[in-house]
């Protein structure tokens, strides 16, 4: 299931990583019982979470699409392409291998 987000994060969209740099600039945690609440909850403090490759848990303040020089930009893929279970959890999906499950702030809606 697709977590719909909690009382701060909202769900957006299942989304590719650009093909080099990251959507999301922190690494904020990657553990054995992650679930998109646990990620939330870590990134309280910024604008943006995504949860990808069944706990890596990333956060950032803007979105850079584009990548690195020359990279492929990331983009919304179908939501079937988000489909490994969390570690911590697994009735929840956690994205998938360069792919996210992204979450933003309910203040700064729209993406």
């Amino acid at each position: 299931m697709t977590v719909p987000g909690n009382v701060n994060f909202t769900y957006y969209h299942c989304v590719s990583e650009p093909s080099s740099g990251r959507l999301l600039s922190k690494l904020i945690s990657n553990s054995a019982t992650a679930t998109v609440e646990s990620c939330l909850q870590d990134c309280w403090q910024y604008k943006f979470a995504g949860i990808e490759y069944r706990g890596e848990c990333y956060c950032g303040d803007t979105l850079n699409w584009a990548g690195n020089t020359g990279a492929t930009p990331g983009a919304n893929v179908s939501e079937s392409q988000c489909s490994m279970t969390c570690r911590g959890n697994t009735s929840e999906f956690c994205g998938a291998g360069l792919r996210l499950n992204l979450y933003a702030k309910k203040a700064v809606l729209p993406v």
